[in-house]
C-alpha cells in the first residue's frame, strides 16, 4: 500500500512557514546585496578611468604621437569635469582638439561618486610619443556617494612616466596616506 500523504504536496502551515524563512533570509541579504552593487559600480568606474589612462599612454607610444585625454563635451570640447565622457585622441598642433576632428576613443563614465582631479583645475593630461606624462603629473580621488558604501575610496596617482598606482583608504576611515606622506580626504 502506497502512501497517499507523501503525493499531496504541501500543507497550508508547511507552505507559510517556508514562505517566513524565505521572507526572513530576503530581509537580510537585500541590503547587503544593495552595497556589494553600489561596491562593484565603484570598482566599475575607477577601473574604466584606469583604461582610459593606459588606453591613452600605450597610443602614444604605439602611434608616436601627442595624446590628449580629457572630459569631452561635444558642445565644448575639453573641459574640467572628469565625471563626463573621457575622450583619448592625437594633438600634433597642441590645441586641445582632435587632429582631423577624429577621437580615437571615447570612454563613457558611470560614476556615481565624486570624481575629483589632482591639481583641481586639471582639464586634461598630456602623453608624449615615449609614453611619459607631458606636463604637469597628478591624479584623481575618488569617493563613493552612498553611505551604505563608507569607506570606498581611491586614489588613483599618475607619476611622470605616464604608469599609474591606486592607493585605497584600507581603513575606512576616509583618509589615505600617499606615499609622499601627503593626507587626501574626500570633500563632504
Amino acid at each position: 500500500m502506497t502512501n497517499l500523504r507523501a503525493f499531496q504536496g504541501l500543507s497550508l502551515i508547511e507552505l507559510c512557514v517556508c514562505l517566513a524563512i524565505a521572507s526572513a533570509v530576503t530581509a537580510f541579504a537585500l541590503p547587503a546585496f544593495a552595497n556589494w552593487i553600489e561596491k562593484n559600480k565603484d570598482e566599475d568606474a575607477v577601473n574604466s578611468l584606469w583604461e582610459a589612462m593606459y588606453y591613452a599612454r600605450t597610443v602614444s607610444i604605439t602611434k608616436q604621437r601627442l595624446i590628449i585625454i580629457c572630459p569631452w563635451s561635444t558642445t565644448s570640447g575639453c573641459h574640467s569635469n572628469w565625471k563626463d565622457s573621457i575622450a583619448v585622441f592625437m594633438d600634433q598642433d597642441n590645441n586641445l582638439k582632435p587632429d582631423e576632428g577624429k577621437i580615437l576613443r571615447l570612454f563613457n563614465s558611470d560614476y556615481t561618486g565624486r570624481l575629483i582631479a589632482r591639481p583641481s583645475a586639471k582639464r586634461y593630461f598630456r602623453f608624449a610619443p615615449t609614453g611619459l606624462l607631458s606636463g604637469q603629473a597628478g591624479g584623481f580621488i575618488f569617493c563613493s556617494k552612498s553611505d551604505r558604501s563608507q569607506g570606498i575610496m581611491k586614489y588613483l596617482a599618475i607619476n611622470f612616466g605616464g604608469r599609474l598606482r591606486v592607493e585605497n583608504d584600507e581603513d575606512g576611515d576616509g583618509l589615505i596616506k600617499t606615499s609622499s606622506g601627503s593626507e587626501l580626504t574626500c570633500p563632504h
